[in-house]
């Protein structure tokens, strides 16, 4: 894959989280067809260096020009007590284990006061969705 097709996944792999179902849908989509352009599987990718990476040196930590900044700010007091209670109330779900797994770790952090703010972004657009799917 090249860095160009990763930056085009990155930003479609972004979208997965829209609080609209068919934006969510319509980023899949699009993920799974760069991946099929490639002509590579998610297995290989996860595990691949990109292409301009030397064989055996591990890709730089550099996120790609494109990929939206994260504000990597801890969450206030108010924002854990808003998240504590999404996640509670979002546990109480028939979920799947990845998700319940997720939001256990969101506990973990929240705990260890390493819970982040654009994390509280996240639980509010996942307990959007699955609101939006009850009806």
């Amino acid at each position: 894959m090249t860095p160009e097709q990763r930056d085009e996944l990155l930003q479609a792999l972004n979208r997965l989280g829209d609080p609209e179902d068919a934006a969510a849908l319509a980023a899949a989509r699009q993920a799974a067809e760069l991946v099929g352009t490639a002509e590579t599987s998610w297995d290989d990718l996860i595990r691949a260096p990109l292409d301009d990476d030397e064989p055996g040196e591990e890709a730089e930590d550099e996120a790609p020009a494109t990929a939206p900044e994260l504000n990597e700010q801890a969450a206030s007091s108010a924002e854990n007590k808003e998240a504590s209670a999404l996640i509670e109330k979002l546990l109480a779900r028939d979920l799947y284990e990845g998700t319940r797994e997720e939001l256990l770790a969101y506990q973990e952090d929240i705990a260890a006061g390493e819970f982040q703010a654009d994390d509280l972004q996240y639980l509010r657009a996942l307990d959007s969705r699955l609101q939006s799917k009850k009806k």
